[in-house]
């Protein structure tokens, strides 16, 4: 095993402070209205009608807002499923708390 040379560590080091930087500024628009689910798709039209879809799936209820018919794909569909089935006897859902839960997803 050879060392690292002081070069490969300062460049590591950076690496991580700007990664750690990065997340901690996406930490603040990560919690963005998601308490409020109207402003939602008012700020951000996309996460709205992902919003509207999901929670039609997860609740199987079209909140006024709903803009679409269109299919999404499979992403919502096992993400419902596992907050209907699993998740739903420890936590209350909301429309924005799978807001919150596609913002930690698409961040991963």
């Amino acid at each position: 095993m050879t060392a690292r040379s002081k070069s490969e560590n300062l460049s590591l080091l950076w690496l991580i402070f700007l990664c750690s930087s990065g997340f901690l500024l996406m930490r603040v628009t990560l919690y963005n209205n998601i308490h409020l689910p109207n402003l939602i798709p008012y700020f951000n039209a996309d996460e709205g009608y992902l919003m509207d879809v999901i929670w039609f799936y997860f609740s199987g209820e079209i909140r006024p807002g709903y803009v679409g018919n269109v299919d999404y794909g499979l992403q919502l569909l096992y993400i419902s499923d596992l907050c209907r089935h699993v998740l739903s006897r420890f936590f209350d859902f909301t429309p924005g708390i799978f807001v919150l839960i596609l913002r930690w997803f698409h961040l991963l």
